[in-house]
């Protein structure tokens, strides 16, 4: 619809390149629905399922057609939406995901020289947003990239010290259950009785979001915090433990690595992105068990994760190699 008002693709490209942030508001005026930008930040979510059953075993033709396409579709996707809309991690979420879905989908590592190409997409895309964003800077683009990259990195470290230093007033989950907020629609009752104490926050942060080991602090204090940490932590090893069993697990474990990476820029792992990211792998696997079509095949030979508490040895378990109408209901224990 944005592309229509502005004569079509190539006349939305040239906007983009004359004035990026007009383009950008003329987007945003362009939505479809309230939310809209969920479903765009969820690209990842769907593209590391893509990944994980193309990995898991032989698709019938249609199926991998549609899932090579998924894969393909949503990386020119957010290879170019970022140079508009920001947002530019959303492309490094779907490449790590992508590739930790495919490598539990296999049990194994595999593909190294792909994260050499992964990481020389994502910096073509950082450095390709500075050229076409800002033409007429009098510095170079690779030169202002530079910067910015290493700015976001120095930033990150001075939030995650800062708070450490001073007292500050605890924001009793007001950045850490933000993401929930906004997806129960309570944000408007709670966020304003905090707003006076996140302003209190304008001094001590040095820009941009406090990361997840910060947050904990900054919104629960100490105790709090360490057992906010601890919590999330058992949930990210239970949720592998799952993985290694499940390929929709799987895909939500990739997500969740993905967003590890992140949390030291900010609280990936509670956002909103992240959690409708979840919640559309989980809608899917509900409508594939309602679908009558044949369920896609777990691979032959799989890695179980060493348990909980206990030892740390690994356990190679083989499936049968009968066909599953003739296997009866003790095929597991067998």
């Amino acid at each position: 619809t944005a592309a229509a008002q502005k004569g079509g693709l190539v006349g939305l490209a040239g906007a983009v390149y004359v004035d990026s942030l007009t383009t950008r508001d003329l987007l945003l005026e362009k939505k479809l629905f309230t939310g809209m930008r969920l479903f765009y930040a969820a690209l990842p979510a769907t593209g590391c399922l893509a990944a994980a059953l193309l990995c898991a075993g032989p698709l019938p033709r249609v199926e991998r057609w549609m899932c090579r396409a998924t894969l393909a579709l949503n990386g020119i996707a957010l290879f170019l939406l970022p140079i508009v809309m920001s947002q530019r991690l959303l492309l490094l979420q779907f490449l790590l995901s992508a590739y930790l879905a495919a490598c539990l989908a296999r049990g194994r590592l595999f593909g190294l020289g792909w994260l050499v190409t992964g990481v020389l997409l994502f910096l073509g895309l950082w450095f390709a947003r500075e050229v076409i964003t800002n033409p007429l800077h009098s510095g170079s683009a690779s030169a202002l990239a530079s910067q910015k990259l290493a700015f976001y990195v120095v930033n990150d470290l001075w939030n995650s010290f800062a708070p450490l230093g001073q007292p500050i007033p605890h924001k009793f989950g007001a950045l850490t259950l933000e993401g929930v907020m906004f997806l129960t629609f309570t944000d408007a009752l709670f966020l304003p009785d905090l707003a006076l104490k996140m302003q209190a926050l304008d001094g001590v942060i040095g820009g941009g979001e406090f990361p997840i080991f910060t947050s904990a602090y900054v919104d629960f204090g100490p105790v709090g915090g360490a057992l906010l940490l601890a919590v999330m932590g058992f949930a990210c090893r239970l949720i592998f433990h799952n993985a290694r069993r499940s390929l929709v697990w799987a895909a939500i474990y990739a997500q969740v690595g993905a967003a590890l990476l992140f949390s030291s820029h900010s609280v990936y792992v509670t956002h909103q992105n992240f959690l409708f990211s979840v919640i559309l792998i989980a809608l899917i696997l509900w409508v594939c068990r309602r679908s009558p079509q044949r369920k896609p095949v777990m691979p032959v030979a799989r890695r179980i994760a060493a348990p909980l508490f206990g030892t740390t040895a690994d356990v190679i378990v083989f499936r049968s190699r009968r066909s599953r109408q003739n296997e009866g209901p003790d095929r597991e224990a067998a």
